[in-house]
């Protein structure tokens, strides 16, 4: 991982697109065929596949042509090009995804994005922010709340974007792909909550907004063809993260967004209320940073069910290595992180990771000292010491019992001496 982290953010809405130059690399990408319309859409499988067959090859041997039967000055009909191939393979680096969701069919946490091809590779998850969207609306699919409508629609517009862009070869760090994004998001948003029929409430908060949802993702891609290193472009709103993992353990690359602006440890007790997530109703920006990844690495983006109930950073790294040091594949790798998670949290928790530039096995090798360095040195002396606590928390609550049921019989044994020349009150001294 490179020593430098530019962080940028998109403003307000800015010019429309019909005013941009066509020479503008956001906009030599096929427009998104996403939209609001599109929200109970699931996509399926592990990745996106747009791979096209292109047109049988044409005979090398020349066709003849009868002489006279056509006019030589005609113009020669041109064969039409090809379609682009996609980026986007259904085979790709490994890669899991999951969306562990309290109540069935509830989540609202979408669906996380994993694609890739051989030279990219595109990971995001979106959480529907429950408190402040749990507005519910009548949908064709029943009652669902502004939170769990909010993170699939920014789901489909993001993911249908951010593939074009990469299929496009845009330049992912030109500050206009922060803020195309934001167009396209607040777009479909205010579309669809003009659709949406919304109960009036006679509830007025601050903190109540339409729609809204945090993400975080990554995009990642070869820096060049023979390359070793890669490009990873991370885009946030909100306290969703994205985490490089690699041989020196784990980097939180997004910075969360929160009013207290506290830090990934302090949050875990302060609980900070988010300052900046994306919503129909409210000014929102997306964040956008660049960093260098060097393989072996693992790119993770999280929601914060999936982080947010452990005892300590550390500690969720701890989870995430020693779960990948007891499975055999991806899928085993994946299935022990969700038992894991739902042992402690209490939230919607969506998570999506890819390997970049190694396989399972290498990748496994590769962080096996790291594991055991994060158990040893931090891990391992804080649960000894919370557990030293939680010994004491019972011993003094059994000897504040102890203290009760003591002073009690004490007490008794005492007080008819020291009540024996007590004046009586008016009730003795009458019967």
């Amino acid at each position: 991982m490179s020593e430098s982290l530019d962080v940028h953010q998109s403003g307000p809405a800015s010019p429309r697109s019909d005013e941009r130059q066509p020479s503008d690399p956001l906009h030599t990408a096929t427009e998104s065929s996403g939209g609001p319309d599109d929200v109970s859409a699931e996509l399926s499988g592990p990745g996106i596949g747009r791979l096209i067959d292109p047109p049988p090859a044409l005979e090398d041997s020349p066709v003849p042509v009868p002489q006279g039967s056509v006019d030589q000055s005609a113009e020669v009909e041109q064969l039409p090009e090809p379609p682009p191939v996609s980026r986007f393979t259904e085979e790709f680096h490994p890669s899991f995804g999951f969306n562990l969701q309290r109540l069935p069919d509830q989540g609202e946490d979408s669906d996380p994005v994993v694609a890739g091809g051989p030279d990219v590779g595109l990971l995001a998850v979106f959480d529907g922010m429950g408190g402040a969207g749990g507005t519910l609306y009548l949908t064709p699919d029943g009652p669902r709340t502004g939170a769990y409508l909010a993170s699939r629609i920014v789901r489909d517009v993001v993911e249908q974007r951010m593939t074009d862009l990469l299929d496009s070869h845009a330049e992912l760090a030109d500050p206009g792909v922060a803020q195309d994004l934001h167009e396209r998001v607040s777009e479909a948003l205010v579309s669809r909550a003009a659709e949406l029929d919304a109960p009036r409430s006679a509830l007025r908060s601050k903190l109540l907004r339409t729609l809204p949802t945090t993400m975080a993702l990554a995009a990642a891609r070869l820096t060049a063809p023979d390359a070793d290193s890669w490009d990873c472009h991370v885009f946030w709103a909100g306290d969703s993260r994205v985490y490089l993992f690699d041989s020196a353990g784990a980097h939180q690359l997004t910075r969360d967004d929160l009013r207290d602006h506290a830090d990934a440890m302090a949050n875990l007790h302060e609980d900070s209320v988010v300052s900046n997530a994306i919503s129909a109703d409210t000014p929102f920006h997306i964040n956008h940073a660049h960093v260098q990844l060097l393989p072996p690495s693992l790119l993770l983006a999280a929601t914060d069910g999936c982080f947010g109930y452990f005892r300590s950073p550390m500690h969720f790294e701890r989870m995430v290595l020693t779960t990948l040091l007891g499975s055999s594949d991806m899928t085993g790798w994946s299935d022990a992180m969700q038992q894991e998670i739902a042992a402690v949290t209490g939230d919607d928790a969506a998570m999506a990771g890819l390997l970049i530039g190694t396989e399972f096995e290498a990748f496994r090798a590769e962080v096996a000292t790291r594991a055991a360095e994060v158990a040893h040195r931090w891990v391992t002396p804080m649960d000894r010491l919370a557990d030293q606590i939680a010994a004491l928390d019972a011993e003094l609550t059994r000897l504040r019992r102890l203290q009760l049921t003591e002073t009690t019989r004490w007490w008794e044994q005492y007080r008819p001496g020291f009540e024996s020349r007590m004046a009586r009150s008016d009730e003795e001294a009458s019967s």
